[in-house]
């Protein structure tokens, strides 16, 4: 989690209890009911309808993941949106106005989203300077970036998870450094967004162009296998429930895994004689070279298929200099930007294809199976190895 995602949280709940005031709310109900049991016997149903009218306008969705554990730690969460709000005000209905119950609950739920507000509120007035600091930084937007996305078949759910993910990426960037004679130190992690699901690399620009080529061609293979799955779907729709159809369906499914899966050993092929053509790569370095880029790129693959996601960033920065003129710029310097500048147009192609895709090839897309057992091995004496 990051620092700004918690002072944001902070924000958050001091906009709506600004706008709201369930918090408030609920003393106002609470202090109602105290002297109700006391036989004071005062009129309650407008703060009643208050205080779940503003327990309702809490939108939870608006938050990611750590944000709502934080909110949890005090049980705040508990009371918050309209699943908590008709809780509450079912709890009225069925207790028949036994007001000192109503009072307990009700004080409940105020102590609970008084105490999460105000542990929350103490926690980012401390954070928030060094939050500060590091917006100020811009660490993330002027730095080339290599984001891995973790979610479904390759989700992080613990430290376990993210010391498995981390070291399965160490070893991809490991051997894309290889092959192009970036030194592995170059692969440096920026930090991690949104409780790990995010982990950004930061990416040494002369790499960039090449792995933005992996993760077009990557995604683009299997865009085309899902394509094909949802054809097949598509003709046994009506027929499936027949078991004559249910097998050639199965038997034309299992073909078209077992194509995809020799597939994606042409691909990584095709891929890396590609990468190292363009880099020149020298005659007596190629053969490892193309082992390494093709042991990468499966593995990149097996990422995208299991419903994982990667995406890269490339700063203008990097692109173009505004201080300088055509004139002052080294050939060299104009081919790397030019480089770049396709890559970033390849990488722009593939956002928009992910959002112009329709939700059943999503779903393909994210949850399709074949054989990940891949065999290759790299040099032993680097303690780098394949899956």
């Amino acid at each position: 989690m990051l620092l700004e995602e918690f002072v944001n949280l902070d924000e958050w709940l001091s906009s709506y209890e600004t706008n709201f005031g369930a918090i408030r709310k609920l003393q106002e109900l609470q202090q109602i009911l105290q002297a109700n049991a006391s036989n004071q016997n005062q009129p309650f149903t407008d703060q009643k309808n208050q205080a779940v009218s503003a327990i309702a306008a809490y939108k939870v969705s608006e938050l990611t993941r750590d944000q709502i554990e934080c909110l949890k730690l005090y049980d705040g969460f508990k009371y918050m949106g309209p699943e908590a709000a008709d809780n509450l005000s079912t709890l009225f209905k069925e207790e028949g106005y036994d007001i000192a119950y109503l009072h307990d609950e009700i004080q409940k739920a105020h102590s609970s989203l008084a105490n999460t507000k105000s542990n929350i509120a103490n926690a980012a007035k401390t954070i928030h300077p060094f939050s500060e600091v590091i917006v100020k930084s811009e660490y993330l937007s002027e730095r080339a970036r290599f984001s891995i996305i973790f979610k479904d078949g390759v989700g992080v759910d613990s430290l376990k998870d993210l010391e498995i993910r981390s070291h399965e990426w160490s070893d991809i960037m490991y051997l894309i450094g290889r092959a192009l004679h970036v030194p592995a130190e170059d692969f440096k992690v920026l930090g991690a967004r949104n409780g790990s699901f995010i982990v950004d690399l930061y990416m040494v620009a002369a790499a960039m162009p090449a792995i933005v080529f992996i993760l077009y061609a990557s995604f683009d293979v299997i865009e085309r296998f899902a394509l094909s799955l949802k054809r097949v779907n598509k003709v046994f729709s009506s027929d499936i429930d027949d078991p004559d159809f249910k097998e050639v369906h199965d038997q034309i499914t299992s073909a078209s895994e077992k194509y995809f899966d020799l597939k994606k050993l042409k691909i990584a092929k095709d891929i890396a004689t590609k990468i190292l053509d363009e880099s020149n790569c020298p005659a007596e370095e190629r053969d490892e070279a193309d082992s390494f880029l093709q042991t990468a790129v499966k593995r990149i693959l097996n990422h995208l298929r299991k419903g994982g996601d990667l995406d890269v960033y490339i700063p203008p920065s990097l692109l173009n200099d505004e201080n300088e003129s055509e004139e002052e710029v080294a050939p060299e310097i104009a081919e790397a930007r030019e480089k770049l500048a396709n890559a970033s147009i390849l990488i722009e192609q593939v956002r928009h294809k992910k959002i112009q895709l329709p939700e059943d090839i999503t779903i393909l897309l994210e949850h399709f199976d074949f054989d990940d057992n891949d065999e290759d091995k790299v040099d032993e004496s680097t303690n780098h190895q394949t899956d």
